[in-house]
């Protein structure tokens, strides 16, 4: 996490923002084709074990979807407020 404490009036916290930020995601199905929501301690679990194993989604889980996608960001749109670097 990132502390503003101590900067100066002038420092944009917006700065530290990339202005395009490219994103990879991956849908997966367990089980027996039945969805279910997970708990929050059933995702907890799935990320400790694949951040251990790459492998450990594709070797269980069925890979369903994925996507590429950007995100731009624009202050001036997001936030009404003209950003000066």
């Amino acid at each position: 996490m990132i502390s503003m404490a101590g900067l100066p009036l002038k420092t944009s916290w917006m700065s530290w923002i990339p202005q395009e930020v490219g994103v990879h995601v991956e849908a997966y199905l367990y089980g027996e084709g039945e969805t279910v929501k997970a708990t929050p301690e059933e995702v907890a679990y799935f990320t400790m074990r694949a951040d251990a194993d790459e492998k450990f989604l594709h070797d269980r889980c069925d890979n369903i979807e994925d996507a590429d996608f950007t995100i731009r960001r624009s202050p001036d749109e997001l936030y009404g407020v003209k950003l000066e670097l």
